[in-house]
């Protein structure tokens, strides 16, 4: 009779970059445009950051780092210049700016009676 093991709890991911680099490739699979924009901003987002003197020191501490070398070999086996050739898109900072400016200076209550309006007549919303 075989023996009934109990049930086993594993706390950790054994490859936990297997799992990122598949989600990666999923994303970019179901949706590359969205990819695109989110490697196209965190690129523009870093340049601007190293065009600043901390991000200057960083350069250069970073540049000589087996982990930035590392790094740079999975970018380019995941083909991720390729989503580059667009320009540099919206930098996160300036996303995070139009929202704050709008949850500053917007009407709320009409902007959000504006997009439920919309989501509704375009029937993204599940009305059932």
């Amino acid at each position: 009779m075989d023996e009934i093991l109990p049930p086993r709890l594993i706390l950790e991911d054994r490859q936990p970059l297997l799992g990122m680099l598949r989600a990666g490739q999923e994303l970019l699979l179901r949706n590359p445009g969205l990819a695109a924009a989110l490697i196209q901003s965190l690129v523009a987002e870093g340049k601007q950051f190293s065009s600043t003197p901390q991000g200057e020191r960083w350069t250069r501490r970073l540049e000589s780092s087996e982990l930035v070398q590392r790094g740079r070999m999975v970018w380019q086996a995941c083909g991720l210049d390729n989503l580059l050739r667009e320009g540099p898109g919206q930098l996160p900072t300036d996303w995070l700016n139009y929202v704050v400016d709008g949850l500053q200076s917007a009407d709320l209550e009409e902007t959000l009676t504006q997009l439920m309006m919309e989501d509704i007549y375009l029937g993204s919303l599940d009305t059932a």
